[in-house]
């Protein structure tokens, strides 16, 4: 297998070359090295089988093939015994791969591992790999016809003033009329002394409005030209509304129902399905007030699932896409979940919320103190910024292209989704 790291940086030759030029450092003799990881989709793809070795793939193993090229090292993989990444409770000890590198039982932890404050004093992180936002996966809701559709070719302030302009039609013509009575023949009169005139007159307006034809004659000009400015403008709006209205009744509303952070947290139907031991859970753990510590109480109301990355990729999944369920992860991952359910049945089981929220930086890490450290982070630098060809930009575009497929733009789609 070839000596460990331990033993090859125990030579104070090879210790002060690793130190003096990291960029262009090799090991002469090729340590081996042991590295943990986890699954985590899109990043490392894991098969394991019955008797429960595993292989491993996806772009953080070619980064690490690299790397082992690059560094001259051989290199063993492990997984931690609880499958978590790596939180403290508070008395700085950390479980997972966090707490693997601390106890320094392995050399590398591939991850890549969230940056947080806590994690900084028990490993040292490379330079960042990518940086990612966390979001929300819901079930997407199928597709119905919105019973209030007759209301929507029109803004609500549009609606608001079709309103007002019919009560100030329907006020003006009683009121033109009567003001004009001393004109009119005396039959007339009386009958504006009756009730059951201004009644006709709004009914006129009704039946204008509904396109129906006028049973009142209207003996008075300016009666006569305040109700055709009432039909010209009625003809107008009813010829908009009913183009737009067909417009709208071929498309069949998807309604969605969680569409924000928030909007999780005060719903109680709704069950909260959070990767353990991760980054963001340390983050919630020590919030204290606002959005994070309100979705930290739904777990003392028993809202709260928590699931290594293994069990969310199979129970978690299928929880969400029964409904009732939300996943709280990393965007980039959503989307690979979302892409390859839809690579499986040409289908769309998933919404990913618009909302975004609290951004990482994402790194490998080693051992605090570690001078091969600043090495690795000299090669990912290289590999992941500045190359055109990068895998991270590859890994970025590639592993999620189905998931645009699945993500509308906006609540309602057409009847061919």
């Amino acid at each position: 297998m070839g000596p460990s790291l331990d033993e090859v940086l125990a030579k104070a030759s090879i210790n002060k070359a690793l130190i003096e030029d990291p960029r262009h450092f090799s090991f002469p003799e090729a340590p081996h090295l042991i590295v943990t990881l986890e699954e985590w989709f899109p990043h490392v793809k894991l098969a394991v089988d019955p008797s429960g070795n595993f292989t491993a793939s996806g772009p953080m193993l070619e980064l690490l093939d690299l790397l082992a090229k690059s560094l001259n090292f051989k290199y063993s993989l492990v997984r931690p015994p609880d499958g978590a990444w790596g939180v403290t409770h508070g008395d700085g000890k950390f479980n997972g791969m966090v707490g693997q590198i601390q106890r320094k039982e392995v050399d590398i932890a591939l991850g890549p591992f969230g940056v947080s404050e806590p994690r900084s004093k028990a490993a040292d992180y490379t330079v960042p790999i990518l940086v990612d936002y966390y979001t929300l996966l819901v079930q997407k809701a199928q597709p119905e016809v919105n019973p209030f559709g007759f209301l929507l070719p029109f803004d609500p302030m549009v609606w608001v003033g079709i309103m007002i302009s019919f009560a100030v039609v329907l006020a003006l013509l009683p009121l033109v009329t009567w003001a004009l009575r001393s004109n009119l023949p005396h039959q007339w009169t009386r009958r504006l002394s009756n009730a059951t005139f201004y009644t006709n007159v709004v009914f006129e307006n009704i039946r204008v409005f509904c396109q129906q034809n006028l049973q009142m004659h209207l003996s008075m000009n300016s009666t006569r030209f305040l109700m055709a400015v009432w039909m010209l403008m009625v003809l107008v709006l009813l010829r908009s509304y009913n183009g737009a209205l067909t417009s709208i009744l071929a498309v069949r509303n998807i309604p969605i129902k969680i569409d924000t952070l928030r909007q999780l947290v005060d719903e109680p139907s709704f069950f909260v399905i959070i990767e353990a031991s991760a980054v963001f859970m340390q983050h919630i753990m020590g919030s204290k007030q606002g959005i994070y510590a309100d979705l930290m109480g739904t777990k003392q109301e028993g809202r709260m699932i928590e699931m290594t990355t293994t069990e969310m990729n199979i129970d978690g999944l299928e929880r969400v896409r029964h409904g009732q369920h939300a996943f709280v992860l990393e965007e980039l991952t959503l989307k690979t979940l979302m892409s390859q359910d839809f690579s499986k049945g040409g289908a769309c089981h998933f919404y990913m919320i618009r909302e975004k929220f609290m951004p990482f930086f994402f790194a490998m890490i080693g051992r605090k103190g570690s001078p091969l450290v600043p090495a690795i982070s000299r090669r990912v630098f290289l590999v992941s910024w500045e190359s055109e060809s990068s895998f991270r930009l590859h890994f970025l575009s590639s592993k999620s292209a189905g998931s645009q497929l699945c993500r509308p733009f906006c609540k309602s789609c057409s009847t061919d989704d």
